[in-house]
């Protein structure tokens, strides 16, 4: 579905910002391709890295932005957990990374970490 609310622009500048979050929680091209399940993303490499008019793309975008920000205010006193925190097994998710719950279940899995870091709990 397109979203009009968005411009070509808004969604390269959004597409940089993802693109610097891929690196800091150090993801791989083939786990930063299927956090979008290839849902019409135009990926050559990171540099070149565009987001469609799409709402169920621009969706997930926003609730990863949201997830780092989140996980940079809880763990503001030390960075590195924030960075690595993705892919560290949680005994929340019976020793799963929160990043293998997003790859395995997408969208949803998405929105159960946010939840998770919303909530605040057990971190």
């Amino acid at each position: 579905m397109k979203d009009d609310r968005f411009t070509s622009d808004d969604r390269h500048k959004a597409a940089c910002v993802l693109a610097k979050l891929f690196d800091w929680w150090h993801l791989d091209d083939s786990e930063a391709m299927t956090l979008f399940e290839n849902q019409g993303i135009e990926w050559s490499g990171r540099e070149r890295f565009s987001l469609p008019d799409n709402q169920e793309v621009l969706n997930r975008a926003g609730e990863l932005l949201a997830i780092h920000k989140k996980l940079k205010i809880l763990f503001s006193m030390n960075p590195e957990l924030s960075r690595v925190w993705i892919k560290t097994p949680n005994k929340a998710f019976a020793g799963v990374a929160p990043l293998e719950i997003i790859l395995r279940e997408g969208a949803p899995g998405i929105s159960k970490i946010r939840a998770y870091i919303e909530s605040s709990r057990g971190l």
